[in-house]
């Protein structure tokens, strides 16, 4: 006779647990070590063991101390040693938790012989209190069974038949007769809804994915290419969805269309058991028409990133969408059964965490060439959702369209390669949710790699379905709209941005040809007289040529020639364009054509005489057109003109990144001869560069007499050095290109072949065209200053600061280039360098275990005075010794020590306080703990920047125990949706980094870090990870990482096994250095020392950390009450810049 007990409330509502005959003792409480049936830990109304169930003769009886309070179905309050009803609600406590219980049982059993007793004393025996014998009984199981009691198995199909129920009752029984129906009646719908939740916990597990696999088998075709000799070659995975057809990607299907004379698709059956594989012969495909409409999107588009410092990062995309085809075959072919596409609500059940299959036929790269073609046995693969998105990489919301209607990207963790493509992804219910479509890969050595991310990519079968249902083209339209804004809200255009063989390609090509005609002793000096960029919609798109059958643009664009100088007139489209000139005077000689395409057409030609042509744009079926104007000229190469040379590339450049007019200002940095500084054939002259503000910045060292000079730049960090960029190409004048959103400390390394050689280094930052204040801005005070400044010529050597056009005076063209700009701004922005002095204050666990409100001491927090405490105590005096900005601020478990939860760190019993949950619990019991608003105004009062620590964020499935550490997996915790439960109030209060304990063991899958960590990112908040990542986990490396020192130093003496500070570093991590106590010096510790001074120890080595350029995390306060001078550590802290380059 099982019991069934559901949460019907608080956290826990819906979880349910089923206790077998076996268990003659269930405890219930609050306690999670000791308890069968763990109530809420914030649920206090309920004791910590509040009362025991204890199974006698095939009854439940409940034992509880007299203080205890349990009540039957919202009235009756229970005594000690009741009979509880086969079908019973509890109520644990005053308006405490509520727990249905059902008694079940075995349906197959023959019902009990009547025994032949009066129903009146079958009432009146009933009705009585338990006897002594048995209330002794329930206190002996009571005390002596603490054990937890599981169910060994998963039920697999629940039936409950009734057939029949025969009650002894008397005459005037019939309405107690009624009521017992109508509860039997209630126990047989409960049954069927726990039926219903366990069918749906074991899609989630995958408990039947094994033999799901083993019967897909059938089903699963390799695609196959056999050539006009008969060679074959396996191209992919098909499976079967309907009589006759089967189901595989559109790029597998597109070989279909590409045969020739004699060439075959075919379909070859699984070989196994030693079985002869069976052949079919592919007779057509239905590609879906959203895959070849997202490829041309894509690919014409081309989007880009605009990174700060090396351009244009590509965007990769994850396969197209809606790569899926039909297959057909002949009608009379015998097929595998089909496959069943999954129901609509286990698609919109679907979420990251869940278990899938696959079945298919890897081959690209693997060893025995992964499948032997001739005789094919499928590979059968298990892994996990890991998000549902677009293929943008974003989540849209489905409320009104359905599951996988938007967010049509499956992404997982099942292995992959090619060969697989086509593959169906299953779940636990043996339903098609998905067709693998896509892997990550990287190239190496011209060969695709699987990278070891383990996130492959899947189509979802709702497009599959739309496909079988013949609704693909209808919906198609939607999707172009959707994708179209998706695309130009996420991404720049490569074509209109910068040019896959675009715009700057075409210039490139004609400064080369200008300066092969020129000769090597002179340098060619162009300048962008134009830079216009419209719709063809727009009324600048020109006249609308053509007739009925035939329709475009033509713009004219008008072009001021002075005799011998070089031109080029170049387009850009995003559809076939034509650039041709108009030159009915003559003007112009030498007319070459620079093609690149049909989207991209440029125009050279040399001035014969001073005059004008007219530039033409013809375009049909653009929508976009971008064209520039540049004028060239030779000089000799002497220094100014090599510099003018390189600067006007720059800004060039920097014009069509950005789409706004750039100039430049700076100059001369240093001028000196270089020694012999070095006992190597190359000699080296070091020059120290401050870059006091963030900006984008070009470096250029020129030798005078032409010696090769190479460049290399180097940040400062402390002793360190850190190599950025280098030019070593053979000529006399290098340059650099930074961008930074932070000051910082350079070095320029100058290296030549001779022993003296003169050099000039030279710094310039790029402003907007018009930003006269140079606050990266072109508004309306640049248009006032240039009004002031009107009319001025600057003196012999003097600049004026509203010459924006640089031909030393102020007028009309300074005018007009601030309006041209107006309104423009750099999209790179200023961002505070942090701080690298950073007081630590441990929140929970500053009391005694206890003490204080979830072990936080009286000296940082009081549910009176909430934090306004530490503020008083602590913060206010530091800004008062060491002022505003010195230091930032990190709170350890800043919402206290949590134990009353089933997690636990080391050791099995006690829990362990640090939590993720913290900041929720907080919210819930203690709201005044989760109110950082006086702490966040304080902060910002004084420059102080906030951090926050909590626990290990479990979204995933252990491996075992790593660490000591056993868990339940919280899938929550990497639940976007759930994100303001776990971070809002860090959000909201301005924090700019939170720390996560044990986080380091996350896997690559992990939803927190698929889902929450971008999205703190997104928001403006460092994520640090506890404690250093390992060798084996790469996708972690590039994480700010937080450890105590003690870590630290251990881990430093295992370089196999962790990364080290170097790596960490160098892949864009911070690194913070917690000093709690030094290795093996704590109390506690082997070699700890009673008459250690810790507090010295502290002191000191934050200050050689800080002098060594690293960040350090201190408790500033107690070595403050001590006399320590802290102004010391302000001072090392400040000494050297802790900074990204972007």
């Amino acid at each position: 006779m099982p019991l069934l007990v559901r949460h019907l409330d608080g956290p826990f509502e819906g979880q349910t647990q089923t206790f077998g005959d076996e268990i003659e003792s269930i405890l219930i409480g609050r306690d999670p070590e000791t308890c069968q049936i763990v109530l809420p830990p914030d649920a206090r109304m309920a004791g910590r063991e509040h009362c025991t169930l204890a199974r006698v003769r095939s009854k439940y009886l409940i034992d509880m101390d007299a203080d205890r309070r349990v009540t039957l179905d919202g009235g009756q309050l229970l005594e000690r040693g009741s009979p509880l009803p086969d079908s019973c609600v509890l109520q644990i406590g005053p308006d405490g938790p509520r727990l249905k219980l059902l008694t079940t049982r075995h349906s197959k059993m023959a019902s009990t012989a009547d025994q032949e007793i009066d129903g009146t004393e079958i009432a009146r025996r009933a009705s009585r209190a338990a006897s002594e014998l048995e209330v002794q009984e329930v206190a002996e199981q009571a005390g002596s069974s603490r054990r937890i009691g599981t169910a060994a198995g998963v039920i697999a199909v629940l039936a409950v038949i009734v057939a029949g129920i025969v009650f002894l009752v008397m005459q005037s029984d019939v309405e107690e007769l009624q009521v017992a129906d109508a509860e039997q009646e209630g126990a047989i719908e409960n049954l069927e809804g726990r039926t219903d939740e366990i069918e749906d916990d074991l899609i989630v597990l995958g408990a039947d994915l094994p033999e799901i696999m083993a019967a897909a088998r059938e089903s699963v075709y390799l695609v196959v290419f056999r050539g006009a000799e008969g060679g074959e070659t396996g191209i992919g995975t098909a499976f079967v969805v309907a009589p006759d057809t089967l189901a595989t990607n559109a790029h597998v299907a597109a070989w279909h269309d590409r045969l020739g004379e004699n060439e075959t698709l075919l379909l070859r059956s699984a070989a196994e058991d030693g079985a002869d594989p069976t052949d079919i012969i592919v007779s057509g495909t239905t590609p879906h028409p959203g895959y070849a409409a997202f490829s041309e999107l894509w690919r014409d588009y081309v989007p880009v990133r605009l990174n700060a410092s090396k351009g244009i990062d590509p965007v990769r995309s994850a396969g197209s969408a809606c790569d899926l085809a039909l297959l057909t075959v002949p009608a009379t072919t015998q097929l595998g059964p089909p496959l069943p596409m999954a129901s609509v609500a286990h698609q919109a059940a679907l979420t990251p965490g869940h278990a899938v299959a696959s079945v298919g036929f890897p081959m690209e790269g693997m060893a025995m060439e992964g499948v032997n073609v001739l005789r094919p046995v499928p590979q059968s693969q298990i892994g996990r959702v890991t998000a549902l998105t677009t293929f943008f990489n974003t989540s849209e919301n489905e409320s009104e369209t359905g599951p996988g209607q938007r967010n049509i990207l499956l992404q997982h963790s099942i292995p992959g390669t090619g060969g697989a493509s086509g593959s169906p992804i299953i779940n636990g219910a043996g339903e098609v949710i998905g067709v693998l479509s896509a892997v990550n890969f990287a190239i190496v050595d011209g060969q695709r790699i699987p990278t070891g991310v383990g996130v492959n990519y899947a189509q979802r079968s709702t497009l599959l379905e739309e496909l079988l249902q013949g609704k693909a083209a209808t919906r198609l339209a939607e999707r172009l709209a959707g994708w179209g804004q998706a695309v130009q809200k996420l991404y720049q255009s490569n074509r209109l941005v910068r040019g896959t063989g675009g715009l700057d390609t075409v210039v490139a090509v004609w400064r080369r040809q200008i300066q092969d005609k020129v000769g090597p002793d002179q340098v060619v000096l162009t300048k962008r007289r134009a830079l216009e960029f419209f719709p063809l919609s727009s009324l600048e798109a020109g006249r609308e040529v053509g007739g009925d059958d035939e329709t475009g643009f033509i713009t004219e664009v008008p072009i001021d020639v002075e005799q011998d100088g070089w031109y080029l007139f170049v387009v850009e489209s995003d559809g076939p364009v034509v650039a041709d000139i108009d030159d009915p005077d003559r003007v112009a000689a030498g007319i070459n054509y620079i093609p690149l395409g049909d989207g991209v057409q440029g125009v050279a030609f040399r001035g014969q005489k001073n005059g004008q042509v007219t530039g033409l744009i013809e375009s049909d079926g653009a929508d976009q057109i971008i064209y520039a104007i540049e004028e060239g000229d030779s000089a000799i190469d002497i220094p100014d003109n090599v510099l003018r040379l390189a600067r006007d590339q720059w800004r060039d450049d920097l014009n069509t990144r950005w789409g706004t007019s750039v100039r430049d200002e700076g100059g001369l940095h240093a001028s000196a001869a270089t020694g012999a500084i070095t006992p190597s054939t190359r000699f080296y002259g070091n020059e120290p560069i401050s870059i006091n503000s963030y900006g984008r910045y070009m470096i250029a060292v020129v030798a005078p007499e032409r010696e090769n000079v190479d460049l290399k730049l180097y940040r400062l960090d402390g002793e360190n050095r850190e190599l950025l960029a280098e030019d070593v190409q053979s000529d006399w004048y290098p340059y650099l290109v930074i961008d930074t959103d932070f000051a910082i400390e350079l070095e320029a390394e100058v290296i030549s072949d001779e022993p003296e050689t003169d050099y000039e280094v030279y710094v310039y930052r790029a402003i907007i065209s018009g930003d006269t204040d140079q606050d990266d801005k072109v508004l309306v005070p640049d248009l006032v200053n240039v009004m002031l400044q009107f009319g001025d010529v600057a003196d012999e050597g003097e600049s004026l600061s509203s010459d924006v056009n640089d031909n030393g005076a102020v007028d009309v063209g300074d005018l007009l280039a601030v309006i041209g700009n107006f309104n423009d701004t750099w999209p790179l922005e200023a961002r505070e360098q942090p701080k690298r002095l950073i007081d630590f204050d441990l929140i929970g666990g500053s009391c005694p275990r206890g003490q204080g409100v979830q072990d936080i001491g009286h000296q940082n927090f009081t549910l009176e005075d909430g934090w306004q405490v530490i503020i008083d105590w602590k913060l206010s005096v530091l800004v008062d010794s060491l002022g505003d900005g010195a230091f930032d601020w990190w709170g350890h478990n800043i919402c206290g020590y949590w134990r009353d939860h089933d997690y636990y760190w080391n050791q099995v019993d006690d829990p362990a306080p640090m939590i993720f949950d913290q900041l929720r619990f907080a919210r819930e019991l203690y709201p005044s703990l989760a109110d950082f608003t006086a702490l966040r105004n304080f902060a910002d009062s004084h420059d102080i920047k906030l951090y926050g620590y909590i626990g290990q964020p479990r979204s995933y499935v252990r491996n075992g125990t790593p660490c000591g550490m056993p868990f339940d997996t919280n899938w929550e915790h990497g639940d976007l949706d759930a994100f303001d439960t776990y971070y809002a109030e860090f959000v909201e209060n301005g924090f700019i980094g939170i720390g996560h304990d044990a986080s380091v063991h996350n896997p690559a899958d992990s939803p927190w870090l698929l889902n929450m960590v971008p999205e703190l990112k997104s928001r403006g908040i460092d994520i640090f990870v506890e404690s250093l990542p390992k060798r084996v986990n790469p996708h972690l490396l590039g994480y700010n990482v937080v450890a105590e020192h003690k870590v630290w130093e251990s881990f430093r003496r295992y370089p196999e096994t962790f990364y080290t500070e170097d790596e960490i570093r160098e892949a864009g991590g911070r690194r913070l250095y917690m000093m709690t106590w030094p290795f093996n010096q704590a109390p506690g510790d082997s070699d700890y020392d009673p008459d250690f001074n810790v507090h010295d120890w502290r002191f000191n080595t934050t200050k050689e950390l800080l002098l060594a350029g690293e960040t350090v995390l201190c408790p500033l306060y107690g070595l403050h009450w001590r006399g320590y001078p802290l102004e010391e550590l302000v001072a090392a802290a400040q000494q050297t810049a802790n900074v990204v380059i972007e």
